[in-house]
């Protein structure tokens, strides 16, 4: 009976802390690989936003990557708003840097393919973002 009672409250005190998912969260972002990703999407947008859209495109490319293998670790960041946010504007600084450095269309498979697909019904809100962050460029 004890035994039990203490089950229920420590899985009731999880769910009020949202302990599962900061747990996870904990242990992605000590993994240098999350840190050179998110690193690698920033740098991204900064070299994006200078004009230097073949940096652009490497840097993002290689982030997404990097997210890709993370997520792999750790599925649950496919879940996350925050990095949801983050790897759809690593897709929109990629894929606009990509069709200013190349006349052919972009590449049928890429990192997160996925999720890219699966967030299409809120496309519009990721690209309001991405313009908002990103318009000094836009023409």
């Amino acid at each position: 009976e004890e035994k039990g009672k203490l089950i229920h409250w420590t899985d009731q005190y999880h769910k009020m802390t949202n302990y599962r998912y900061w747990r996870m969260r904990a242990l992605a972002e000590k993994e240098t690989e999350t840190t050179e990703a998110h690193k690698d999407l920033y740098d991204a947008g900064q070299a994006y936003l200078q004009g230097d859209t073949h940096k652009a495109e490497e840097l993002a490319y290689r982030g997404l990557e990097r997210f890709e293998k993370i997520s792999a670790r750790f599925p649950d960041l496919l879940t996350d708003v925050t990095s949801i946010e983050e790897i759809m504007l690593g897709h929109f600084v990629w894929r606009e840097s990509y069709r200013q450095n190349h006349t052919e269309d972009l590449p049928e498979t890429f990192p997160l393919r996925n999720l890219w697909i699966e967030q299409q019904p809120n496309i519009q809100n990721h690209e309001k973002e991405f313009l908002r962050r990103y318009s000094s460029l836009q023409k």
